[in-house]
């Protein structure tokens, strides 16, 4: 079967971990679920590290560009 090329969810990610966590291998995982292997490598590696299996936001926060002091008034 070829893998699906979709996003992860959060939900998936933490039926990733779970597995893992229940003593599950790699292998297993990918094939029941239908995901690559090193994208799970990279969920459990993202979990070991941080504790946390949530997407992080990409990117910084953006700015207005404008203020109040360059807003003029009718």
């Amino acid at each position: 079967m070829k893998p699906c090329n979709n996003v992860l969810t959060n939900d998936n990610r933490a039926r990733i971990v779970n597995s893992y966590l229940a003593q599950n291998t790699v292998a297993d995982i990918s094939r029941v679920m239908n995901i690559k292997r090193t994208t799970i490598h990279e969920v459990i590696k993202k979990y070991m590290r941080t504790g946390s299996f949530e997407k992080s936001k990409r990117g910084k926060p953006q700015q207005p560009k404008l203020n109040d002091e360059k807003v003029i008034n009718p």
